[in-house]
């Protein structure tokens, strides 16, 4: 371990040693990912139900609320018999380790992007039929009387688009305001369904799969009830930007078939919804490069991370434009070189 990881570990001991009233050593601390949103560690904590253990340091001025929310969904999401590890421990503040966090267990196993990307057809098939049953079982959950469903919060298309238009009174960017416009005119066409439980960050890095090929859907900061099909929408975009449109077109029409979606009348609209999903990828990223990731809630300098990845923005903002014939000046001066 570095010098910084034996500190985290000692603060770690002597948390948890305070917290449940009996000496715990914390051993074998092992950095596992650097996210826009997190720092995550795994360890050792023996005298501690056994096992291995996650922490999870949040970033930002909201790191308490988004712990304690991540905490709760992941909670409540257990009780509804869907796949997240067991979360044990959550700390809103900074006063044990320097910033908020949740303690779960670890998951042993792998991305399911392995598998996804296997030469085998049979295991790439099977890969992609999980991850799609995955996000089709989530989304038709019944979840609405579970305990503590009450405080999921709920947003409407059109209150999606309020809460995207409140960003223009803290941060001046035009594209905000144009993209909300084009949308809201947009929606006017579209079929309001049911609101239904969606993770706003469903892609293969964020589904473990053990030894036993059971999954595990990890990183729920952004849970809550809305329109599904903005959940559905953004990881086809993701999909699409960073492996290829025939991936993202894959999973498509996999979702329709489990959902038993009318797949002409299920891609009409759901072109709305891939717009939306564009639009939030596009502004989050003008944003944070002229404002600081932290603004949003993400590591401080992972504007940086942003700029390396402009190609792959630029193939959203592609995206855009063919869905809405709408041309956006900030974000084509951002992504001049790579357009």
């Amino acid at each position: 371990m570095t010098s910084n990881q034996d500190d985290l570990a000692s603060a770690l001991s002597r948390y948890l040693t305070s917290r449940l009233g009996q000496v715990v050593q914390v051993k074998n601390l092992v950095r596992l990912s650097e996210g826009w949103e997190t720092d995550v560690y795994g360890f050792d904590a023996l005298e501690w139900r056994g096992g291995r253990h996650v922490l999870r340091l949040f970033f930002g001025e909201g790191a308490g609320p988004t712990a304690l929310h991540e905490y709760a969904s992941m909670e409540l999401l257990a009780r509804a018999g869907y796949p997240v590890p067991a979360v044990e421990l959550v700390e809103a503040d900074n006063a044990a380790l320097g910033r908020a966090f949740i303690i779960m267990e670890q998951v042993d196993g792998a991305p399911l992007t392995k598998r996804l990307r296997e030469s085998e057809p049979a295991v790439r098939e099977q890969a992609l039929d999980q991850f799609c049953h995955l996000l089709a079982t989530l989304h038709g959950l019944e979840w609405a009387h579970l305990s503590g469903a009450a405080s999921v919060p709920a947003f409407t298309i059109a209150q999606q688009f309020a809460r995207w238009s409140n960003y223009l009174h803290r941060y001046p960017v035009r594209t905000i305001g144009e993209v909300v416009e084009w949308l809201l005119a947009a929606s006017a066409q579209v079929t309001p369904q049911p609101l239904g439980l969606v993770h706003w960050d469903f892609h293969p890095e964020n589904v473990l799969v053990d030894g036993n090929d059971q999954p595990w859907v990890i990183d729920w900061t952004q849970f809550q009830a809305t329109d599904v099909r903005f959940d559905l929408a953004w990881t086809l975009v993701l999909l699409a930007s960073q492996q290829s449109m025939e991936s993202a077109e894959a999973v498509r029409v996999r979702y329709a078939t489990l959902r038993g979606w009318d797949q002409r009348a299920s891609h009409d609209e759901m072109q709305f919804f891939e717009a939306a999903a564009c639009a939030k990828r596009l502004v989050s990223v003008l944003v944070s490069i002229r404002y600081g990731a932290d603004t949003l809630g993400m590591r401080p300098g992972a504007e940086s991370i942003m700029n390396s990845q402009l190609p792959r923005i630029a193939t959203v903002y592609r995206r855009w434009l063919a869905l809405t014939g709408m041309p956006l000046v900030e974000m084509e001066e951002l992504l001049a070189s790579h357009l």
